[in-house]
């Protein structure tokens, strides 16, 4: 399917009584009858009942049973019934370019507010974006723990340093921790992963590392001006590695399964000098893979500030 803007776009999310599904539909339909209608499922389950009950009340709308989202049209009204969390994204997926979606689904034990989130992110690559992004999500800050974390907070995966790189927590971590760290919640829990372009972390760090008080490190950066700034962050062979070894550290994130990227270039729309399209897709791809109800444009409108 071909995208000009998810931004109206909307999600959802109900208990799975028959009477809350009844009620979103018939609300949704008060002011848009005549769209398409996905009921996924079967014939001889959930979507056929549904189905059979709403053809007499709209005749005008297209109606009709699937077995998944593969192949829903722009614009259509797609209720799901499925009530396994991991399932559910799974019958999300396809959702992902879509445009001008309504997608009715029931709450599952993967809904945002009954799983923790963790937050990482490269320095310098819009740290405090993702936190606010996970905000107004809903999530509240916890930030830091010793014990299990708890569902709708986010925390860092150590003390309160969300830059943990993949050779820290997989190397350091587990030789530190009891039994490997093998009872983490890491494996078992969303996250995500902040990155930039490299050439501007580089900048960013160069106008930011040497201020007193910034970092622990500015007296090795203070003496340079900013060429020699930028060029030292490059290329340090002595204290802090090129910019290449710090960036480095952090892309096996990419390839954890858990683990959903998103880029700063990405989520700040064209208020930051983005597109306002590709940030409602992110908000959107991200709604559906953490379960999140409502729309991407009035979380667009929270983020960039």
């Amino acid at each position: 399917m071909t995208m000009e803007t998810a931004s109206d776009n909307e999600l959802i999310l109900i208990e799975p009584q028959s009477d809350q599904f009844i009620l979103a539909i018939q609300k949704i339909l008060k002011d848009h009858s005549g769209r398409a209608i996905r009921m996924i499922g079967t014939e001889d389950g959930q979507a056929g009942d549904y189905a059979e009950a709403m053809r007499p009340h709209y005749p005008e709308s297209d109606i009709s049973i699937t077995a998944d989202t593969t192949d829903v049209p722009n614009g259509a009204l797609v209720v799901i019934f499925e009530q396994d969390g991991a399932a559910l994204q799974k019958t999300f997926m396809p959702l992902l370019d879509g445009a001008g979606l309504t997608v009715i689904a029931p709450v599952t034990d993967w809904h945002c507010s009954r799983r923790p989130l963790y937050l990482i992110s490269i320095p310098k690559s819009g740290t405090h974006l993702l936190y606010g992004l996970a905000e107004a999500f809903g999530y509240a800050p916890a930030v830091t723990t010793e014990a299990e974390p708890l569902p709708g907070q986010w925390y860092c995966l150590e003390y309160t340093n969300s830059h943990t790189s993949a050779r820290d927590f997989f190397v350091d971590s587990v030789r530190r921790s009891p039994n490997g760290g093998r009872h983490h919640p890491f494996p078992r829990t969303p996250t995500l992963f902040m990155y930039r372009n490299p050439l501007d972390v580089v900048v960013s760090e160069a106008n930011y590392y040497h201020r007193d008080g910034n970092t622990l490190f500015a007296p090795y950066l203070s003496g340079f001006d900013f060429e020699g700034r930028l060029q030292r962050l490059i290329n340090d062979p002595w204290a802090l590695g090129s910019i290449r070894d710090r960036m480095g550290v952090f892309t096996p994130w990419l390839d954890c399964v858990n683990v959903m990227p998103l880029s700063f270039e990405e989520i700040v729309g064209s208020r930051g000098g983005g597109s306002d399209a590709i940030q409602s897709r992110l908000i959107w791809s991200l709604q559906l893979k953490l379960q999140i109800p409502g729309k991407p444009s009035t979380y667009a409108r929270k983020v960039f500030n």
